[in-house]
């Protein structure tokens, strides 16, 4: 799940903090994540924790917050 990893950070990084995204999107506006999770290392520990498929169908459980 390395590729799977990499792919949701990076999206999830882009949501948060690329403007072109928020531009497209923009209730992501005012999203952050955990700091932590800056540090794909950090990220890539709990999403192999956390990651889980029923079905073939990937369930997503991060969070980002609104502040």
């Amino acid at each position: 799940t390395k590729h799977e990893s990499f792919k949701h950070w990076y999206r999830m990084l882009s949501r948060c903090y690329d403007n072109k995204c928020q531009e497209k999107e923009p209730s992501y506006i005012g999203s952050q994540c955990y700091d932590e999770w800056h540090n794909f290392q950090n990220f890539a520990k709990w999403f192999d924790d956390n990651y889980y498929k029923i079905n073939n169908l990937m369930l997503k459980i991060y969070l980002m917050l609104k502040i």
